[in-house]
């Protein structure tokens, strides 16, 4: 370890770290989410469920793969065509997914608060939303699945009478241009230009609806979950940008640890949606403090009977 550079062993410390914490504090939030029924029948919860989902496998590639590029020498890229091909859909299509159903949450939140009849037609129907949120992932599965036909080849070589395989990853035995850079121009533009666009005008016209809102308890409810969905598209907002114009603008003049750091703040968002739900989140937060004295209570009623099963035992001498 001493050989590795004090930056490379923090990237892929830190990597690690988010998943591990990410995955722990995703699987709470789905948790939550799915026990609280005052929540589950607000939209936007349906959307955050998803992206819990989403969030937690997006971090299981690209950034848990820099861990094991530091420490062990690998990426999923080199180790053969077909890990390339699934960890490059995989790296995509979850980052995809994640942003669209921002938008979705975005609009549908909007939508909510602007017009009664969306509220009653769409909103508090389950079917409905759910039919979305999987028409919305399968488009996305869609698009990626060229990924696991053309991307990645196997190049052999014979040096010296041994045959060597190379795996090229990032490139089409077809064509050099059948993939990339075309694709990471396209991915730029359906991942952070027309997301970021329409996240950004959805949240103007939420505040601005919100401003102009009289409140009272039950508009008060809706506003905490607008304001965890206003919190998590301005982190995601700001996580996304540094990444999107490093690599896109940037990515011939800094360098790979820069670029690496840039992809960790991209990934920390991934991993916070726990934390921006128990800041934010009036309801959110008192589930989990139930659930934590639930918890709690079994535990220290365990205890009492495993103390009154094996009673400590006294002898007199």
């Amino acid at each position: 370890m001493s050989t590795i550079p004090v930056i490379n062993q923090f990237i892929g410390v830190y990597s690690l770290l988010l998943t591990i914490f990410g995955t722990i504090g995703n699987l709470l939030s789905l948790f939550i989410f799915l026990k609280t029924k005052i929540l589950r029948k607000y939209s936007t919860c349906k959307f955050l469920i998803a992206l819990a989902i989403i969030d937690t496998l997006s971090l299981y590639w690209w950034n848990l793969q820099r861990f094991y590029k530091v420490y062990f020498g690998f990426t999923y890229n080199n180790l053969s065509v077909a890990s390339c091909r699934i960890s490059m859909f995989m790296a995509y299509s979850t980052l995809e997914i994640s942003s669209w159903l921002l938008v979705l949450m975005s609009l549908d939140r909007f939508l909510n608060i602007k017009f009664a009849c969306y509220r009653q037609r769409i909103s508090f129907n389950p079917k409905m939303v759910r039919n979305l949120i999987l028409t919305t992932i399968s488009c996305f599965i869609l698009i990626n699945c060229h990924h696991l036909i053309f991307n990645g080849y196997a190049d052999i070589t014979v040096t010296n009478g041994t045959q060597v395989v190379t795996v090229v990853c990032y490139a089409s035995r077809y064509s050099r241009y059948i993939l990339w850079p075309v694709w990471e121009y396209f991915h730029l533009i359906i991942y952070v230009c027309v997301p970021f666009c329409f996240i950004l005008l959805c949240n103007c016209l939420i505040i601005r609806q919100v401003y102009f809102t009289s409140f009272n308890n039950n508009r008060r409810r809706k506003f905490n979950m607008t304001l965890t969905l206003l919190t998590t598209t301005f982190c995601y907002i700001i996580m996304l940008l540094p990444s999107s114009l490093g690599f896109s603008v940037f990515g011939d003049v800094l360098s790979s640890n820069v670029l690496n750091l840039l992809d960790c703040i991209l990934y920390t968002y991934h991993s916070i949606g726990f934390i921006i739900y128990t800041l934010t989140g009036q309801e959110f937060r008192s589930e989990l403090k139930k659930e934590l004295n639930g918890a709690l209570h079994c535990l220290q009623l365990s205890f009492k009977n495993n103390t009154s099963i094996h009673p400590l035992v006294t002898t007199n001498r």
